[in-house]
């Protein structure tokens, strides 16, 4: 098997022989051929921006990115609660 980091492993020639493909490949192949699936994916992307779900995202990406940053110990070894206030143990 041949595989990359932004493609899933290809299968080799000799792998491939005698074995049909799956109702689930001939669809994708068909939508590749047809041009369709570029754009049903362009569809989902405006779909997605008009509802808001990617500025959604991006802010909840970020608000993760900062509590990681400033709360290191947080993901790793946990919090440690004494009169309502979370102490940090990093050390």
């Amino acid at each position: 098997m041949r595989s990359s980091i932004n493609r899933p492993p290809t299968p080799d020639a000799e792998e491939d022989q005698g074995k049909e493909p799956t109702l689930q490949e001939i669809i994708n192949i068909k939508l590749i051929e047809s041009g369709e699936k570029e754009r049903l994916k362009e569809l989902l992307r405006e779909r997605l921006i008009e509802c808001g779900w990617r500025d959604e995202m991006k802010a909840l990406c970020r608000h993760h990115v900062e509590y990681k940053v400033y709360f290191p110990c947080l993901t790793n070894r946990g919090i440690y609660k004494e009169e309502g206030k979370a102490q940090c143990y990093c050390r």
